[in-house]
């Protein structure tokens, strides 16, 4: 039969602790059956409330057992010292196991353990301070690149990123009186100026033309690269059913990373309209495959590129083995693989007005979340592209004289001379 247990002056609920070494512990102490209980050792305030409220509802419904929280066996080690930023930061990465893509918490992992760790790895976390993470910060403003060059915005912010979370989930469990990361983005630039480097048409025909003589049997992917602009994750995931040729377009359900096959970064599947020359390219591809595996008594691949086992090739042999061996071969000037796709979108906005190509259908053949994100890196790019618009609001009948003609002209002479 449930009990009355409701809060009074004895069940004290969350208290807290410092101990000897200056880390402050929660503990819960609450009334059961007339009789004091106290169980718990929590770094944060708010883990202890989860606890504490799941042991009040287990009272209020009468199935409440102290011994299922209190600690049985020998006596817990005492602790070695302060919860210090790396010991918090690890168990962040471990709670989030479940939360982020696997490549994506790799790439999180690298960041704090090449960029945070020896800065501030040891430093306890309640002794954290702003000027501390404003230091790292503007390291990485100064710091280079093994060939000498400056950091890309990109990568700033991206360490700045990984801070900024770690800090904000440590201030909402109250390890923290507030995240120290939060205002820092001042000292980076704008996302909106991350330069991204297009391909000219010239530098896309000579890349694809190196292609060709240096690894023909890759054409294939970097073609379909420059016309759909998908990840490249996303084209070594393809399988031949996702190709739909009647009504000329891809299905992208999935993505190949370093944490195995998953579902895209969107998490959405999306439909990406397919040209007839990549259509055509496509078409032999997957017959010449059909075909060769037939000769050899095989299934067809189940995947457009195929690799070792039942996987498709790895994004890590074709960024080195592949893509940049051809670059070094042909003597082109480097560029990343995921320029491709940059080049893929500018071309379509460079040319969008003439065809009726909109902001909001490249953001959706991109897969981006939100069309804020395609504006905020290619908007840049096509300064003036819509001047014809605005010359469109003058009145048809609002005809120039010769003699305001002549003027303007001599204007525009005279400042260009200027």
């Amino acid at each position: 039969m449930p009990t009355n247990n409701k809060k009074d002056s004895k069940d004290r609920g969350i208290c807290e602790r410092t101990l000897t070494n200056g880390t402050i512990v929660h503990y819960i102490r609450l009334y059961h059956n007339g009789k004091p209980v106290v169980f718990g050792r929590f770094h944060s305030k708010a883990a202890a409330r989860k606890v504490y409220a799941k042991a009040k509802v287990e009272q209020d419904e009468g199935r409440f057992d102290p011994t299922q929280y209190q600690r049985r066996g020998p006596a817990p080690k005492k602790l070695q010292g302060p919860l210090t930023f790396k010991n918090y930061a690890e168990r962040w990465l471990k709670e989030h196991v479940d939360t982020f893509k696997p490549s994506t918490l790799r790439g999180y992992r690298y960041i704090l353990q090449s960029r945070f760790y020896p800065a501030i790895g040891k430093v306890p976390m309640p002794a954290l301070t702003r000027d501390m993470i404003k230091e790292v910060i503007l390291d990485e403003m100064e710091r280079r690149t093994d060939e000498g060059g400056k950091l890309k915005d990109s990568t700033k912010w991206g360490i700045y990123h990984v801070i900024k979370r770690v800090l904000k989930s440590a201030f909402l469990e109250e390890v923290i009186a507030r995240n120290h990361a939060e205002d820092l983005h001042e000292f980076l630039r704008s996302p909106a100026k991350f330069l991204i480097t297009p391909l000219s048409e010239e530098q896309e025909k000579s890349f694809l033309a190196a292609v060709r003589f240096h690894a023909p049997q890759w054409y294939v992917l970097f073609f379909l690269l420059l016309r759909t602009g998908l990840r490249i994750g996303e084209a070594l995931a393809l399988q031949p059913g996702d190709i739909h040729f009647e009504d000329r377009y891809i299905l992208v359900v999935r993505n190949w990373t370093f944490g195995g096959i998953q579902s895209t970064k969107s998490d959405k599947e999306r439909r990406v309209d397919l040209s007839r020359k990549l259509a055509e390219v496509l078409g032999s591809h997957i017959s010449r495959q059909r075909i060769e595996a037939a000769r050899r008594w095989q299934e067809p691949p189940k995947w457009l590129f195929p690799g070792q086992g039942q996987y498709p090739i790895s994004q890590a042999h074709v960024r080195v083995n592949v893509f940049r061996s051809i670059l070094r071969k042909a003597g082109l000037l480097r560029f990343r693989i995921h320029d491709l796709r940059h080049t893929f979108a500018s071309r379509l906005l460079l040319n969008g007005d003439r065809r009726g190509v909109t902001l909001k259908y490249v953001s959706e053949l991109l897969g981006h979340a939100s069309i804020a994100t395609t504006a905020d890196i290619y908007a840049h790019l096509i300064p003036g592209a819509h001047v014809g618009a605005i010359d469109a609001l003058d009145e048809p009948d609002e005809v120039v004289e010769s003699g305001n003609s002549h003027d303007t002209a001599t204007l525009a002479a005279t400042d260009q001379a200027a």
